[in-house]
């Protein structure tokens, strides 16, 4: 019974805290812990009404005695030790610490800015070795209760630790919680256009020296890929990828736009979302298959789900491929030849 009538209260003290009322919100949970000295919820939100950084650490600390799994009390700690005096600069990755800011780590070497990714890509004073245990910790915490930082910092991690392919999805997904910020989706294009320039040429197929040589094919107009995905960054990375491998590319941000796009100009081939608001990819392909001018046009589905439900799904709507995210920009760039040679 008093187990129970301390939920209700913290509860209450919640409704406080939310409300602005800390002093309240702190009387409600000490009150909740005298009848029940256990309840971890209560521990966790009396060290978040606190104003004292080494009373919030002593508290999150009988949580993690409660329970030494809980990332949230790991987290907060972390959070009062960087407000307590003494080193004033930390490392998000390996959490090390120091007097003086500073732009490298100068405990694990990570860069620590997306906006010097290709630095961060090509980091040969990393600490592979601390970095990688950052990036582990970082992912439990991303699973956990995913979070801005979580993701921002787990994706420099990665890039840091020459896996910019791995890093990409964390920076989107880091974008999600800041959706209107222009320099941070800046950044991703700048990202995505160092991977793709990064991006090893496609191998040439060695022609055997007994095969007489085929006549030059002479060069026409370039064949042009429509692109649609909700994301404005990943438009841009496939957009840079494809042009750079000889294609012109027509991006849309919706089903609509995309339709209306395909008017204008009837593309060689389409680049499709399967999950968009609205108007879904499989509508859209529908929709394309209704129309004579494209009834015939390659429609290659990227990222969705791929169960053999999932795949009827994809072949009823009409599409001709299924490419699952994330995806390295050579393999997309094979399946396009395979439907869409490339002129010349």
């Amino acid at each position: 019974m008093s187990r129970e009538k301390a939920g209700q209260i913290v509860q209450a003290g919640i409704a406080a805290a939310k409300g602005g009322s800390k002093a309240r919100a702190r009387a409600a949970f000490r009150e909740a812990l005298a009848l029940d000295p256990h309840n971890e919820l209560a521990w966790l939100w009396l060290a978040g009404v606190t104003d004292d950084p080494n009373e919030g650490i002593a508290y999150l600390e009988r949580v993690l005695r409660l329970n030494p799994n809980s990332h949230r009390a790991k987290a907060g700690i972390d959070h009062f030790r960087a407000k307590l005096p003494g080193p004033q600069w930390y490392c998000p990755i390996c959490q090390g610490t120091a007097l003086e800011k500073f732009v490298n780590c100068p405990t694990c070497g990570a860069v620590l800015d997306l906006a010097r990714a290709p630095e961060a890509m090509a980091n040969l004073a990393a600490d592979a070795e601390r970095i990688q245990a950052g990036a582990t910790r970082l992912a439990a915490d991303v699973r956990a209760e995913p979070t801005f930082v979580a993701h921002y910092y787990l994706g420099m991690a990665l890039l840091n630790l020459g896996r910019p392919q791995q890093a990409l999805p964390q920076f989107r997904a880091a974008q999600g919680f800041k959706p209107n910020d222009a320099k941070l989706v800046a950044q991703l294009v700048q990202l995505e256009a160092a991977i793709v320039a990064a991006a090893p040429p496609p191998r040439k197929k060695a022609v055997p020296p007994s095969l007489p040589k085929r006549p030059p094919v002479p060069d026409g107009p370039r064949k042009a890929i429509l692109v649609v995905d909700d994301s404005p960054v990943l438009r841009r990375l496939v957009g840079l990828t494809m042009e750079k491998n000889g294609y012109d590319v027509v991006e849309a941000g919706d089903g609509e736009e995309a339709l209306d796009r395909a008017r204008e100009r009837t593309p060689d081939l389409v680049l499709l979302d399967v999950q968009m608001p609205g108007m879904d990819g499989h509508e859209v392909c529908k929709r394309l298959r209704q129309d004579p001018a494209t009834a015939r046009t390659p429609v290659v589905f990227l990222g969705g789900k791929d169960g053999i439900l999932d795949r009827i799904k994809h072949r009823v709507a009409g599409t001709d491929r299924h490419v699952a995210k994330p995806f390295r920009p050579a393999d997309l760039v094979g399946v396009v030849r395979e439907y869409c040679p490339a002129a010349g």
